[in-house]
């Protein structure tokens, strides 16, 4: 590897052997000399450095419209109580009478053109910085400089702004990525407007425009979004979909514009699978489900990757309004199992609540299911048998078939008494009658049966 220095590198390793200051650090001191100057806007202050304004930098390569920008009230947030209004006028009065010029951004680009598209070590232009703070008025100024040397060829200046919209930070984020995330919904609104072709795609952390507007609630932003771009892109992280944002923050009005608009969201799943009919029934957000099944009811019906409808997923948590939403709407997809075949009973058993049971016990129509057994032959009884928490209702209700076995030939009986935590040494003389030699265990006298136990036994022997 060659070690060999050139140009201003090679001066500056000279000077430090000298224990002179290097170029850099002479550009360090020429910006903290002019630090408050561009904070504050004053355009005569830089006049004499014209010819050098793009190597005044900061440690993190902040050029001074970086700095002034950044430092520049936003004039489109308010406080929130009167108190704080009237000190945010009178500080943004001072600030505007302090200013020597309201065009501080346009001066300075006048004589460093340059400065437009230069980036920092994140790669943030001004444009990002813009964006972020909510300057429309400046963001405005910085498309129209990106213009200003085509004048005679308005299509090169669409196509020059186009490229300035679409540069992308070190974190791949554009300006709209920067807007959006600080809700500046103005500067939103200019963005799309300036070109609504722009497809917006996806940053490091995987969301797009549209995704993150949506994951965070910013509903006017994302009306902009959708009225104003052509085909912008919905996706966010692990496949999910602005959609999927909205199922799971429960934000009802959010689902309801993302449907009216990009209907056929309903159906996109993401990497496992799960529709946002499946997340919103998983998380028990029935308003939300409500929305996506006047949408698209055949999603009730399809499966994630683990062969999971909505339905078991909201029994399998105990969501009992959205249980009642989804049989209500789609009845029949209660006859679907996962791929282990449990059906909706083994799943509402498994979450232990006793109202999602006794919803599913009060349909007349599901009788054929709770006896109905899953790939190890056990039905809805063995498998809660297995789990250790009873629930009465279901164990002594007249439907229930308390004799099944399943392919071990063991019935939920068997199944108890082999619990060491369910089992009672008092009865250990007819342990050897009720289980299989193999399941034959050896029990501390210690070990004492919880009284639901003997209960459960009781209704299974009855």
């Amino acid at each position: 590897m060659s070690s060999s220095l050139s140009g201003s590198d090679n001066q500056n390793a000279e000077t430090r052997r000298a224990g002179l200051p290097s170029v850099r650090e002479k550009n360090f001191e020429l910006m903290d000399s002019l630090y408050k100057a561009a904070v504050e806007g004053h355009t005569d202050q830089f006049r004499a450095h014209a010819q050098m304004l793009d190597q005044i930098l900061t440690p993190n390569e902040n050029t001074i419209l970086h700095v002034h920008i950044t430092a520049r009230p936003n004039q489109t947030m308010r406080p929130n109580n009167e108190l704080k209004s009237s000190l945010w006028m009178i500080m943004s009065t001072l600030k505007k009478q302090s200013s020597s010029s309201e065009h501080f951004v346009r001066d300075i680009l006048e004589m460093c053109p340059g400065l437009l598209l230069k980036a920092n070590t994140k790669g943030e232009t001004l444009l990002h910085i813009a964006a972020r703070h909510g300057h429309a008025d400046i963001v405005k100024d910085l498309i129209a400089e990106c213009k200003k040397p085509h004048q005679n060829d308005p299509e090169k200046g669409v196509e020059a702004a186009r490229l300035m919209l679409g540069t992308t930070n070190e974190a791949k984020d554009t300006a709209l990525h920067e807007a959006v995330r600080y809700n500046q919904v103005d500067v939103v609104k200019m963005l799309t407007k300036e070109d609504p072709n722009l497809p917006y795609d996806a940053n490091k952390a995987e969301e797009t425009p549209l995704y993150l507007a949506a994951e965070r609630g910013y509903k006017d932003v994302v009306v902009d979004i959708l009225s104003t771009c052509i085909s912008p892109a919905d996706h966010g992280p692990m496949g999910r979909t602005a959609l999927h944002s909205a199922a799971f923050c429960e934000d009802t009005e959010m689902t309801k514009v993302l449907l009216s608009i990009k209907g056929t969201l309903t159906s996109k799943p993401d990497q496992q699978g799960w529709l946002p009919l499946h997340l919103a029934a998983y998380l028990g957000k029935h308003y939300v489900v409500n929305e996506l099944l006047k949408a698209d009811k055949s999603a009730a019906y399809k499966a994630n990757n683990k062969g999971k409808i909505p339905l078991h997923l909201a029994a399998e948590k105990g969501r009992l309004n959205t249980m009642q939403e989804l049989i209500r709407s789609c009845p029949s997809s209660c006859e679907l199992v996962d791929d282990t075949g449990w059906n909706v009973f083994h799943f509402a058993l498994h979450s232990g609540s006793r109202r999602t049971i006794e919803l599913l016990l009060k349909s007349p129509s599901l009788g054929n299911l709770v006896n109905e057994k899953n790939d190890d032959g056990n039905t809805p009884l063995l498998e809660h048998a297995v789990s250790g928490s009873f629930i009465q209702s279901f164990v002594c209700h007249p439907k229930v078939d308390r004799l099944a076995f399943n392919h071990h030939n063991c019935s939920a009986e068997d199944i108890i008494r082999s619990n060491k935590l369910l089992f009672d040494p008092s009865e250990a003389h007819i342990q050897c009658f009720l289980v299989p030699k193999y399941l034959q265990l050896s029990f501390p006298s210690s070990l004492a049966a919880p009284s639901s136990a003997a209960t459960v036994i009781t209704c299974l022997s009855s």
